[in-house]
């Protein structure tokens, strides 16, 4: 909690500010006041404002008096608002004869960017849950979460498929995929995990899966690739029969029809996600059937020298 005050309480966040009961927002200044345990929203009057002295200066939020801290994103007049919204408790007001509850109001934060506002939904809803009062089975700590700010990839050290950097609030942390991690469901599991770990929004999870994957595709597309070229390289007809001997015939059949099968399942051993993977196929399909060429025209070669020998 202490971590939440202190970060919060640093200096005054530019906002918007809207109740339930209003129909227009006003531009102000968020603070924090930690002896009070409320948010003070100071107005910032314009020209317009001015001119209208029934304006109020400032509006108190006491956080025990809070319900509920919810994050909202939404598209008003063109543009993506960044909102905190909270919704108070219930009071009851009484007439004398029997009493009835008031309308439940909200209190609309509106704030000019998520990094802005990210660590006001992150810091109210920790300070709100352990605010005294609060039945102690009933206290859950949040972490300050982050967003990823930038990313900055590294060389793999042995074993390891990708590794990067992730500039996060006020530090960096290290993501490292392994030769293990793989495969789809896997990798999607040790994300899920690592954004959790580090306190990262969770809202940051799809688009880093997407990036890591993409970047585990481009290391086993590599690999892929690099194990096809080696296969076309040893059916070449002058390396296939120095190697296992053999009627020239005979060996030319086998390896231009292996040829032929690597070709038709180039598709599966590539993988094919997106136009990189395309063009790789396309490149290495020619190289094979430039090699069945290469095979046949060696294979005449080969029986030349043959019948020379003999």
């Amino acid at each position: 909690m202490e971590k939440a005050v202190e970060l919060l309480s640093e200096s005054a966040t530019r906002i918007k500010y809207r109740a339930s009961d209003q129909l227009k927002s006003r531009s102000a200044k968020l603070r924090y006041n930690n002896e009070k345990h409320c948010l003070e929203i100071e107005f910032v009057f314009g020209k317009d404002d001015e001119a209208q002295q029934d304006l109020e200066v400032m509006v108190a939020i006491m956080l025990k008096d809070v319900q509920s801290v919810h994050r909202e994103d939404y598209i008003e007049k063109a543009r993506l608002s960044y909102v905190v919204a909270l919704h108070m408790h219930p009071t009851v007001e009484t007439d004398g004869q029997s009493g009835f509850y008031k309308p439940l109001v909200q209190h609309v934060l509106v704030f000019m960017m998520p990094q802005d506002r990210d660590p006001w939904f992150a810091g109210l809803s920790q300070i709100q849950e352990m605010l005294p009062g609060k039945p102690k089975d009933t206290l859950t700590v949040v972490g300050l979460l982050s967003r990823i700010k930038k990313v900055r990839l590294e060389e793999p050290r042995a074993g390891i498929v990708v590794a990067m950097r992730l500039n996060l609030a006020n530090q960096e942390e290290l993501l490292e995929v392994s030769q293990q991690q793989v495969d789809d469901r896997t990798l999607k599991k040790d994300i899920a995990q690592w954004v959790k770990v580090h306190n990262v929004e969770p809202n940051e999870l799809t688009s880093l899966y997407r990036l890591v994957k993409s970047l585990v595709h481009r290391w086993t597309m590599e690999v892929k690739t690099a194990h096809v070229v080696q296969k076309i390289n040893d059916l070449h007809f002058d390396n296939f029969i120095g190697a296992h001997g053999g009627d020239s015939a005979e060996v030319l059949e086998r390896v231009n029809r292996e040829l032929a099968q690597l070709d038709y399942d180039m598709p599966q051993q590539i993988g094919q996600h997106g136009v990189g993977s395309f063009m790789i196929i396309q490149t290495l399909r020619r190289n094979t059937q430039k090699m069945q060429l290469i095979n046949k025209q060696a294979c005449q070669i080969y029986d030349q020298h043959a019948k020379t020998r003999a």
